[in-house]
């Protein structure tokens, strides 16, 4: 079991997690289905270093055969614009950008990119990916 918590606070948004990290094979069910877990897993991420844009997962720790961790190190690559075979509407422009805006491209690339394409059903399928932050210009937005 996962715990995962997105808490706004005065000063910031606080993202807490275990650190359980359980890998699993979509092929397979119940307990044949887990590959590994790893006990000193990162579920806690920055989404653009320097950006007040954070995010914290929980349930399966790898969707096919990539760990969650490196497709969130995935996702940070475009966000900074450093992918190069990536459309330039994922680079994050520091002056105009949504918290909103951010966890719709969050979910494109780790669901309709990564997770639709494997076929399976989603019964069953436990995963979430919670998203924080603050909006470019918002109140309490760090430096």
């Amino acid at each position: 079991m996962t715990i995962a918590i997105a808490l706004q606070v005065h000063d910031g948004v606080v993202l807490a997690s275990d650190s359980a990290l359980t890998l699993n094979d979509p092929t397979k069910t119940g307990s044949a289905s887990i590959l590994n877990v790893y006990n000193n897993g990162n579920k806690i991420f920055n989404l653009l270093k320097g950006f007040p844009i954070g995010a914290v997962f929980y349930g399966a720790g790898s969707i096919g055969k990539s760990s969650v961790p490196t497709l969130i190190k995935d996702l940070r690559r475009r966000f900074a614009g450093e992918s190069p075979t990536t459309e330039k509407r994922w680079k994050i422009n520091s002056k105009n950008y949504t918290i909103e805006d951010v966890a719709r491209k969050a979910r494109e690339f780790i669901f309709d990119e990564h997770f639709v394409p494997l076929n399976v059903t989603t019964a069953g399928a436990q995963f979430g990916l919670a998203v924080a932050g603050y909006s470019s210009g918002a109140q309490l937005r760090a430096g």
